[in-house]
């Protein structure tokens, strides 16, 4: 997992909690992995160039999710990915989603990837490569993440719901199926 994810969730968290609330998250980590920052320090001391482990995210977003409650998952990860996205370094498209989607799996992951397919006009299949230490946080970030980007390549107005994600040994990988309404048109003024 790239330090610019993790460093990001943790300065998105602080925004909405306060160093001091990030500080509680973090304290709630094995000591395992709290050894691998500082929590006197501004990001936990964290460097967004290293690379550290899924598990230190996935343990770090659970513990920021159980600070949080009652508040519900969905909430939690879109407004974490939106800030996660705000930060991360965007190259100005346009793209395709395929393009897109690998490249943001770039951004956040040293190894594995992402196949984009459309099925039909309304359903994408993401197919994500297994990737050493996926914990299961970790892979909800991602699918908020996934979803938001959806809709923005798709254009404005539309709709992104996760439909199915399922474990498929015989592709490597987990398959996220996600249904894309596109923005119903605009009716246009008939011209004399």
């Amino acid at each position: 997992m790239r330090g610019a994810v993790v460093l990001a969730c943790v300065e998105r968290y602080s925004e909405d909690h306060g160093h001091e609330g990030a500080v509680v998250a973090f304290g709630r980590l094995p000591s395992a992995l709290r050894r691998m920052g500082d929590a006197s320090l501004p990001g936990f001391g964290l460097d967004a160039g290293m690379r550290y482990p899924s598990l230190l995210l996935g343990y770090l977003l659970r513990a920021m999710f159980v600070q949080t409650l009652p508040r519900d998952h969905g909430t939690f990860f879109r407004e974490l990915a939106e800030g996660v996205l705000d930060r991360l370094p965007t190259d100005p498209g346009p793209y395709d989603i395929e393009t897109v989607l690998q490249r943001l799996w770039d951004q956040l992951h040293d190894s594995g990837g992402v196949r984009v397919a459309w099925q039909s006009p309304s359903e994408l299949e993401v197919v994500v490569d297994a990737w050493p230490g996926e914990h299961e946080w970790v892979g909800r970030l991602w699918l908020a993440m996934v979803e938001i980007v959806a809709a923005s390549v798709v254009g404005p107005g539309t709709t992104v719901r996760h439909h199915e994600c399922s474990a498929r040994p015989s592709l490597g990988g987990c398959v996220h199926r996600i249904r894309v309404r596109p923005a119903p048109p605009t009716a246009q003024p008939m011209q004399p």
